[in-house]
């Protein structure tokens, strides 16, 4: 039991049984999922018949396919765990400016429209997440020993 364990008291302690063993993982677990989602983002803007496929005019002057090779690679570097924050970098760039562009023409802003808005603001933000923690444990950044 770690010092963090003894000092947080559990609301409900028989629960610690079922999440405790796929805690060490939860990190690569989201990494793996948000990867997966922008790697399936720019599959689709690169491989469909639709590469303007949720674009997005904030980013009218880069090309869809510019975006799907940014979202195709920066997500499969993701899964892997490798150049995550390089990857990750590229990823908040490109999600923030999605983020900005999001309030349709004469509108609201993002923030006040329903959930399917906020998409592109919490795929920025899972962006920051991995350019602030790298690969984590379980990447083939920790498996070289090297990383940004």
């Amino acid at each position: 039991m770690s010092d963090h364990d003894a000092q947080m008291r559990k609301y409900l302690p028989w629960m610690v049984w079922s999440y405790r063993w796929v805690e060490p993982y939860a990190f690569a677990l989201m990494r793996l999922f948000s990867g997966a989602i922008f790697f399936i983002h720019g599959y689709a803007r690169l491989f469909t018949d639709n590469p303007t496929f949720g674009f997005n005019p904030a980013v009218e002057w880069l090309t869809p396919e510019g975006v799907g090779a940014i979202e195709l690679v920066g997500g499969a570097l993701l899964v892997l765990g490798l150049l995550t924050r390089p990857a990750a970098l590229a990823l908040t760039g490109l999600w923030f400016l999605f983020a900005l562009g999001a309030t349709p023409v004469g509108k609201q802003h993002w923030l006040m429209l329903g959930a399917f808005d906020h998409y592109p603001a919490f795929l920025f933000l899972l962006s920051i997440a991995f350019l602030m923690r790298g690969g984590g444990r379980y990447s083939l950044d920790r498996r070289i020993g090297r990383e940004f």
